[in-house]
């Protein structure tokens, strides 16, 4: 059977629930009943043969936990206890179990677990990448065997200047590739802001109008 399956809302206010939703016509199954009070449930992927689901249920923003149930319908079963945020899952290519994108050791890395509500997950990919790895994805075909694909992010925060007497445009002032936010003027006419552009946040300093900036921290 072809089908999708999505996180939505059963009514307004609910929590989200994994619902399955069939090609042909469109029909709609609901999959996951969270309880009250949680965010929902999110990122649902079926294992390759197509008998399990698993998804991260949500408790809010920066608190989930990985959990399988059968593809059908039915009990849910938790497989993590980490309480850390989930961004994105993906089922092992021989579907012995799910790789994770989670917080449980501080940044966002790539964290795998088998199918026992017993197992421990292991690190797969833990490398220090701006924006942590998110929404991981396996190829579960080809000549060089399984490749993994995963997304990350950054943020380009820039200092901008406009007038205060009603224009709408401004005009940026401080860019770079990273993160320049914080800026405070002085009376004299500098600018002083934070930026991460040396590899880690430092305090720079320069002119009101962008120029002769200096590292100073």
């Amino acid at each position: 059977n072809q089908a999708l399956v999505v996180a939505d809302r059963p009514a307004a206010g609910e929590p989200f629930a994994i619902v399955r939703i069939a090609l042909p016509d469109g029909a709609r199954r609901q999959l996951t009943r969270p309880a009250p009070g949680l965010l929902g449930d999110r990122h649902p992927s079926f294992s390759p043969d197509g008998r399990w689901l698993a998804f991260a249920r949500v408790a809010s923003e920066g608190e989930a936990d990985l959990y399988v149930a059968p593809a059908s319908g039915g009990e849910a079963r938790r497989l993590t206890t980490d309480r850390r945020a989930i961004r994105g899952l993906a089922w092992l290519p021989d579907g012995s179990g799910v790789a994770f994108a989670s917080q449980r050791s501080g940044g966002l890395s790539l964290w795998a677990t088998g199918l026992a509500s017993d197992a421990t997950p292991v690190p797969l990919v833990t490398a220090g990448l701006e924006g942590g790895i998110r929404h991981p994805s396996f190829a579960r075909r080809g000549a060089a065997g399984a490749a993994l694909a995963f997304a990350t992010e950054t943020r380009d925060v820039n200092i901008w200047r406009a007038r205060i007497d009603g224009l709408p445009e401004g005009t940026t002032v401080v860019r770079s590739d990273g993160r320049d936010d914080q800026p405070a003027v002085s009376r004299t006419g500098r600018l002083a802001y934070l930026a991460d552009r040396s590899g880690t946040t430092e305090r720079w300093l320069g002119d009101a109008d962008g120029r002769g900036e200096r590292q100073v921290s």
